[in-house]
Order: C-alpha cells, then sequence, then structure tokens
C-alpha cells in the first residue's frame, strides 16, 4: 500500500491564495488564479513541487478555494454562480441554442451561442467570471471523474441530474480545453422535449426517402448506420428511428440504448450512459465495448449504440447485429460509403463489411437552416437589390429553378429574431432542416465496393435512382426553404457534376 504523502501546512501570508486538497490521491494544490503570480505564491509552489512531484497544481476561483477551505461565506457564493449558470442555460433553451461557449483570452472573456448552426456572441464578462462559473459548474454541479477544474488540460463532465431539471435540460455535456492566451469551454445543451420524437417529415426528410426507411424497417436485423459532422442531428433521428422501432412492435421489443450521455428522451426504450473515466481515453474506449458487451446479456431486441468509435466498439456492435439484433448507431464520416471505408481503417476486413445482410442501410446527413417565411426576400428582389452579383445569378440560374428561390432578411423581422442577454439574434432564420442522402445495401452495391470502391459504389447507386444530398439540397433551395447562398456553403449546389459527372440545366 502507498503512503499518502505528508505535505507542508501553507504559510499564513499566502494562505487566502493556496488551498490543499489532501483527501485526492495525489493531491491537489489549488491556487487562487488571480494570485497565481504573486512572488510568494510562486516561490512556495515551486518549493513544493520539487519535493512533492506527485502533487498536482490547479488553479482556481475565489469561490471555488472559499468553499473549499470551509469559509461559510462561500455556500452563497457559489450559489449565486450556480443561479447565474442556470440562468444562461434557460436563456440558451429559449433561443434554441444547441451549444453555448466560454472563451477566456487574457483579461477578456466571451459567452457565445450557437443558433441555427451560427455562433452569435451574447456577452463580453471578464476573464476571471468566466473562470468563476467554469470552476463552479466542473466542481460542483457536474458529475466528473476529478475534483477540481485544471486548466491545463482537457477535461469533460456531465451536469449533474438536479441542475438539468431545473435548467429544463434533459442533458448537457462539458468540455474544455487550453488554448492560446486562455480556455475554451463548450457545453452541449440536449432540451428536455418531452417523450414526443420528432418524425421524420417533421426533421426534413423527403417523401421518397420516408418510403425508403419504411421498407428498410422490414428487415428484421443488420447495422443501420448514420453519419455525418458533429451538429448534424444524427443524436435526433436516432431518437426518430428509435420511436418508430416502439411504436411499430408495440412496445414488445427491448430497445436499449448505450450512448454518452443519453440525448434525449425514448420513450418506451432502456437507456442507459457509457460510464468512464473521461480524462483516460483507454478508459473511454474500454467502457464502450463493455456496455455494448454487457447490453447483450440484458436480452436486448434492438440496440441503439451511440457512436461505433474504434475497432474494438465497432466490433461489438457487428457482433451484435450478426447475432440477429436490429441495430441503430453512428459514424463521423462524410458520406454513406465512407462508413464502409472507416470501418476498413478500423481494421475489419472488407469480405465482412461487403455482406449487405450485416449492413442495411448507411446514411448520411447534414442540417441547413430555414429561412423565415415572413421576412425572407424573392428572387425578383434580390436581383432588383442587387443583393447576389450576376456571378451568382448565373451560378445558382445553372443548377435551380428560380421561380421561387428566396434569400435570408439580413434584417429579420419580429417573426424571427431572437433576444438574449441584450443582443438580438438569429436574423432571417427560424430553425434547421435535414439534407440528407439514404444508401440501401444490396448484392449488386456491395460488390461494386467491394470489387471497384466507394466512386464505384456511388455510381451504382445513383444510377438506381439514389437521391443525393445534393438534390435535396436543390429541392429545398427551389421550394424557397434554403438560401442558395447557405446551401452552397453546407453542399454545393454543383457537387453532383464534381462527383457524377452531371451536366447544369441550360
Amino acid at each position: 500500500m502507498n503512503d499518502i504523502p505528508v505535505l507542508p501546512p501553507v504559510p499564513a501570508a499566502i494562505a487566502d491564495a493556496v488551498v490543499i486538497d489532501d483527501h485526492a490521491s495525489p493531491p491537489v494544490v489549488l491556487v487562487d488564479r488571480e494570485q497565481k503570480t504573486d512572488a510568494a505564491v510562486q516561490a512556495w509552489v515551486e518549493t513544493l513541487c520539487r519535493s512533492h512531484p506527485e502533487v498536482d497544481v490547479t488553479f482556481a476561483g475565489r469561490t471555488e478555494l472559499a468553499a473549499f477551505s470551509g469559509n461559510p461565506a462561500a455556500a452563497e457564493g457559489q450559489s449565486e454562480t450556480q443561479d447565474k449558470v442556470i440562468r444562461l442555460f434557460r436563456q440558451a433553451c429559449e433561443v434554441g441554442a444547441s451549444d453555448i461557449h466560454l472563451i477566456t483570452e487574457g483579461n477578456s472573456g466571451l459567452i457565445r451561442m450557437r443558433v441555427n448552426g451560427e455562433l452569435y456572441t451574447v456577452s463580453e464578462p471578464p476573464a476571471r467570471e468566466i473562470m468563476t462559473m467554469a470552476t463552479t459548474i466542473y466542481g460542483t454541479m457536474c458529475d466528473a471523474s476529478e475534483p477540481h477544474l485544471v486548466e491545463t488540460r482537457e477535461q469533460d463532465a456531465r451536469l449533474k441530474s438536479t441542475f438539468l431539471r431545473q435548467a429544463g435540460l434533459f442533458g448537457a455535456r462539458y468540455s474544455h480545453r487550453p488554448k492560446v492566451g486562455g480556455l475554451l469551454i463548450v457545453m452541449r445543451t440536449i432540451p428536455d422535449d418531452g417523450d414526443a420524437a420528432p418524425t421524420l417529415d417533421a426533421l426534413g426528410f423527403l417523401p421518397e426517402q420516408i418510403n425508403l426507411i419504411e421498407e428498410l424497417e422490414r428487415r428484421p436485423e443488420g447495422v443501420n448506420a448514420l453519419s455525418g459532422p458533429t451538429g448534424s442531428g444524427k443524436s435526433t433521428t436516432l431518437r426518430c428511428l428509435s420511436a418508430r422501432f416502439i411504436q411499430r412492435t408495440r412496445g414488445r421489443r427491448n430497445l436499449i440504448t448505450i450512448e454518452d450521455p443519453p440525448e434525449g428522451r425514448i420513450a418506451g426504450g432502456i437507456q442507459t450512459p457509457v460510464i468512464a473515466d473521461k480524462s483516460s481515453q483507454d478508459d473511454t474506449m474500454r467502457a464502450w465495448q463493455t456496455g455494448i458487451q454487457s447490453s447483450m446479456r440484458l436480452d436486448p431486441d434492438a440496440l441503439l449504440i451511440g457512436e461505433l468509435r474504434d475497432y474494438a466498439s465497432s466490433l461489438a456492435g457487428i457482433s451484435a447485429a450478426l447475432s440477429g439484433h436490429w441495430v441503430l448507431t453512428t459514424f463521423h464520416t462524410t458520406d454513406p460509403l465512407s462508413i464502409l471505408t472507416r470501418l476498413q481503417i478500423y481494421g475489419h476486413p472488407p469480405a465482412l463489411l461487403a455482406d449487405p445482410g450485416l449492413f442495411v442501410s448507411l446514411i448520411s446527413q447534414r442540417l441547413a437552416p430555414v429561412l423565415c417565411t415572413a421576412c425572407r426576400i424573392p428572387w425578383t428582389e434580390a436581383v432588383r437589390q442587387n443583393h447576389i452579383t450576376e456571378k451568382q445569378q448565373a451560378y445558382i440560374r445553372n443548377w435551380v429553378d428560380v421561380t421561387h428561390v428566396h434569400f435570408r432578411n439580413p434584417d429579420g423581422c419580429p417573426a424571427c429574431r431572437k433576444k438574449v442577454m441584450g443582443q438580438e439574434i438569429s436574423h432571417g432564420l427560424r430553425g434547421r432542416t435535414v439534407i440528407a442522402e439514404i444508401v440501401p445495401t444490396d448484392r449488386g452495391l456491395m460488390e461494386t465496393w467491394f470489387d471497384k470502391g466507394v466512386l464505384a459504389a456511388r455510381m451504382y447507386w445513383k444510377n438506381r435512382g439514389g437521391i443525393t444530398r445534393c438534390e435535396h439540397m436543390r429541392r429545398r433551395v427551389a421550394e424557397g426553404m434554403i438560401d442558395p447562398l447557405i446551401a452552397d456553403d453546407i453542399c454545393p449546389l454543383n457537387e453532383d457534376n464534381r462527383l457524377y459527372g452531371e451536366v447544369a440545366d441550360d
């Protein structure tokens, strides 16, 4: 058994700047970040680190220091900061923010929110206020694997259920990383919208795509893989597909989820979190594999696996499908067929991946901002006001019938403008819609992929009526739902020409 090191007491002269947590292993020395450059503080900490190199030194706000030292006034200050954080989360929910960014740069700070995919600065408090919030969130409001916020390295945590209820959230993820000149903190918000998962139509899938999904749902086993970048709405689509599974099986089948963390309520499903030390990548990888494997002993009929992120977890997910289970999962890839490429990179043999009985469907999606119908600008008006250049006009006309095309109103209107922390945001936009590709697998597709690669497989699928994300986007632009200039940044209107050699309209 290792001996617990005995640390020297903190000198009275710097007792207000340094506190020792000797219950932690190894012991943690908390230093007031506003006094960390004080000569006496630096000298004592340097001497301590030389004699006790195992000690972990971290910087904290005065509220956290006071709370840890037993100062009775600290609880009130901490509660005030917690209330401020809860108000911040509530405001984020009210404007539909998916993420909150807290940023420090020297003595300055920023609070930003991502709404409809765009980042807005909503407040510019001093850095010390940001850090007080961060230390309070991580140290007192999160289920974290470490007791204190450490500015010098990455840390991840989840907001405790007590605070989630107060903030009107189902879940919230906390993550920070040191940056040049300060710290970047990002909190992903998961609103509590009750048991009602959105429908495929409400998400934005086309009628033909919904019909295809209904056909795929009749296959009783296999992997249904969904891909897209972070923030592309994959978790929401998984919730929708899970709710459809429970509905069509009348609740007589057991759906178990393995998520990190669970992202939205699935009525009738058994939702389980991945339990791991998030500061350890190895422990996190093992936790995903263990979570999938242990779920197989819980009598599942279907599994929702938040992500197949490496060889071990993907092997466990593939094994579940091979055992006759219906599996939903996600990957971070750019297009559907790149899912198979990613699994090859993990180390799985192509002969295994090319089985259409194993991989039932490959889906990719993005989210595109939807125009406010009350203030969007028609094509004719945009041309008259020189809102778009002649070059842009020619480009858009090449790929879309412009009869009903509309553009974003940069000033917005009362129907779309939102106010948060005194700032007006979200001018001209009202929500987001899915832009997707759905690739059902069959023998011909998989043989083409196996023999000739991804490009040939894409062409095989497209030639058999596959709807590309570019076609999906063009339809929404032609309907006036999406600004073509915004659309082109998400999925270029000429993408099919580049990938498939498609010719523009005359």
